[in-house]
């Protein structure tokens, strides 16, 4: 016998609370690990020169990250001369030049010149393309700086082109080279390892999550029919980011009762890795009650709103969500 919805709702506020109480995963040592990019052997002027090179980018990415912008170009330049002063080996270059154009790629996403991000990480990538060898840490490196690409996408307004993106290097996470975007060079003979697959799929499916929210209701057939296809693979890298895919197919499919019952399930193991994903389901059983139970809705999810709302595990994009569709009350600004 089927559910009824205000049983599973309920049954979603309930498995909510489960999961709030589950320890967080954050994995920060996979965040390394997954930009995969490996020096060849360095000669000693080549390591001595590399050092300061590196020295001035870090601190420009650090002075950045802050918002300190103007520094950060200066410091950005520094590095620049030095590497224009400085002569690698053939084996050593390419992988020197793709941590430079990543790096001025990130400086100018932070500067909203989101064209120069995109031209440069591409640069980034080719020159990935060209080092030697063809290893599980070199596709985790192009996997990384494909998905920053993604992340470009995301940010100057193009939730189509970001799906259609992190859809193709899903299907080659789950299911080999032959998937990998042609258009990208190339591409690499193998995967990389599985727990850096099963980090980047959570990685990249939490950025398509953001570009999910921002789609035009008529234009969620092509998500579905990606997902479909995803779904047959029976061994995905990273079950949680597939459930996930699926939990929201079934929203735009208006499969309510199928939705509710699997997110119970999502929501009880808690935030995990994919908190940004955790907490987006959570705010759809609040926009589920609004739809299915009105009456009920503001009694069933006052202590789940306040609870995001007062989380510090919760995303800021949620907050902010939550907050501007459901006036969220002032603790959202501290």
């Amino acid at each position: 016998m089927r559910l009824s919805v205000k049983v599973l709702l309920d049954s979603a506020v309930d498995a909510f609370h489960v999961g709030l109480a589950q320890r967080p995963n954050r994995r920060k040592d996979m965040a390394e690990a997954a930009k995969g990019l490996r020096m060849p052997s360095l000669s000693a002027s080549e390591r001595a020169s590399l050092t300061r090179i590196a020295e001035h980018r870090e601190r420009a990415l650090s002075l950045a990250r802050r918002g300190d912008l103007d520094e950060a170009v200066m410091a950005m330049n520094a590095a620049r001369i030095l590497m224009s002063l400085t002569r690698f080996s053939a084996t050593v270059e390419p992988a020197v030049q793709s941590a430079h154009y990543a790096a001025v790629s990130y400086l100018s996403y932070r500067q909203g010149d989101y064209a120069r991000a995109r031209a440069e990480m591409v640069n980034a990538l080719g020159e990935t393309n060209r080092m030697s060898g063809d290893n599980t840490t070199l596709s985790a490196r192009r996997v990384h700086l494909v998905h920053n690409i993604m992340k470009v996408d995301a940010a100057s307004g193009s939730p189509t082109d970001t799906l259609k993106m992190g859809f193709r290097i899903l299907r080659y996470l789950a299911m080999g080279p032959t998937e990998w975007p042609s258009d990208f060079g190339p591409g690499p003979q193998t995967k990389p390892n599985p727990l850096i697959a099963e980090y980047q799929s959570d990685k990249i499916v939490e950025t398509m999550a953001g570009a999910v929210e921002s789609l035009p209701e008529g234009e969620y057939a092509p998500y579905c029919v990606e997902t479909k296809r995803l779904s047959s693979w029976k061994q995905p890298p990273s079950p949680r980011a597939w459930s996930w895919l699926s939990l929201k197919r079934w929203q735009f499919e208006g499969q309510a009762q199928r939705f509710l019952s699997a997110a119970a399930s999502f929501l009880s193991a808690g935030p995990g890795a994919t908190p940004k994903l955790w907490y987006a389901v959570a705010l759809d059983i609040v926009v589920s009650y609004r739809e299915y139970e009105p009456e009920r809705a503001g009694r069933a999810t006052e202590t789940m709103v306040s609870a995001i709302v007062n989380s510090p595990t919760a995303p800021s994009e949620v907050r902010t969500r939550l907050a501007t569709c459901y006036g969220a009350p002032d603790s959202l600004d501290r």
